[in-house]
């Protein structure tokens, strides 16, 4: 697949470009803590190594968690996870989606076999196809030096509309949001110096 191997040397170059503001006031940042709407590609070239590992950086603002929407053009089903490669057509990345079954919860496990039939019937996860359109949210992590998003909310897209309503949100949410850099309230920056 057309995924990016992480390089550090060109991610440090990138980290030290940008003015990151010290972890202990990243919950300023309204981002820090939402899924961030973004491309692919930007998932792909956002800077890993920040002062805290496990988050990243779109410009300077941190983020841990995106919300991305694009085609599946490749599954890998295993016992515990299936795993889509999805496209929005900048890049692919690939989303992991947990069988977290009800019968795993040691409680549940007493309850009558048939029961745990049914429940297991219930609680399956959602299976989807090649070319299927998917929004999926999670959060992004380091998987075999390889990014990969933890799949939280996943959804099969039926409205095709849909597709160009997020076409149409991204460039306004870049403009207005996170384009602009993260600075602190002028107040905190002055107990900075002091």
């Amino acid at each position: 697949m057309a995924e990016a191997d992480i390089s550090n040397d060109e991610e440090m170059k990138d980290v030290e470009d940008c003015n990151y503001q010290p972890p202990k006031y990243w919950g300023l940042d309204y981002h820090f803590r939402s899924c961030l709407k973004l491309y692919i590609c930007e998932i792909l070239q956002a800077p890993y190594n920040t002062p805290c590992k496990g988050v990243f950086a779109y410009k300077n603002h941190p983020f841990q968690k995106v919300d991305i929407m694009g085609v599946i053009v490749g599954i890998d089903e295993r016992t515990r996870c299936y795993t889509y490669n999805v496209d929005d057509g900048t890049g692919v990345i690939t989303c992991a989606i947990w069988n977290n079954l009800p019968v795993d919860n040691y409680p549940l496990r007493r309850l009558p076999g048939i029961l745990i039939k049914k429940l297991d019937d219930v609680c399956k996860p959602k299976l989807y196809e090649l070319g299927d359109m998917i929004h999926v949210c999670g959060k992004l992590k380091m998987f075999r030096n390889m990014r990969e998003i933890v799949s939280s909310y996943h959804n099969k897209i039926l409205d095709p509309s849909t597709e160009l309503h997020r076409i149409k949100e991204l460039p306004h949410l870049h403009q207005q949001f996170y384009n602009k850099s993260f600075t602190l309230p002028k107040t905190i920056q002055d107990e900075d110096k002091t």
